[in-house]
């Protein structure tokens, strides 16, 4: 017999989807909860990178918490498409195709690659502080603006971007 262990996630109150309805109002993604109704409410993966499918929290504008649901497929299909938008917008990370160049510039290291998104231009300072190594080998990658790319796993690059990514890792 398997167990699950539960993260710790602190300060968070568990939230019943069923109990709970994801709306907008001017715009602005809302929740109601059994006792409360909070406008302009922001989500946050709780396990962004080990399980980003599971555990989002609820804040308000001004960071305080409001709750947290553990498994988001139990919401609504419209609760469940509002949550995807609002979580696409805060976890932009496209996955890099093709590395074109890196290369030294003032300090920092600035990248030229294609993403599936199309070509993006991007600054990393302090590389070693902003490349993410995952078990299996998937990497990120941090950019100055707090934009994180998926390198995914470096063996299943060209050759090429292999080579290229190989010089500064």
């Amino acid at each position: 017999m398997t167990s699950t262990i539960e993260p710790n996630l602190g300060r968070f109150e568990p939230l019943d989807p069923k109990k709970i309805r994801l709306f907008k109002h001017r715009g602005m993604l809302c929740l109601e909860t059994e006792t409360a109704v909070h406008l302009k409410v922001m989500t946050a993966r709780a396990l962004p990178l080990s399980m980003p499918k599971q555990y989002v929290g609820f804040l308000t504008r001004d960071n305080h918490d409001i709750g947290m649901i553990k498994n988001p497929k139990e919401l609504d299909a419209e609760a469940q498409a509002l949550l995807k938008e609002a979580l696409e917008k805060r976890y932009f990370s496209p996955r890099i195709r093709k590395i074109h160049a890196i290369f030294r510039e003032h300090g920092s290291l600035r990248w030229i690659v294609e993403t599936d998104l199309g070509q993006r231009e991007f600054v990393v300072h302090d590389f070693r502080e902003n490349l993410l190594h995952l078990s299996g080998q998937n990497m990120y990658v941090t950019d100055v603006d707090g934009n994180r790319y998926n390198i995914g796993k470096l063996r299943k690059m060209d050759p090429a971007s292999q080579a290229i990514l190989q010089r500064w890792i």
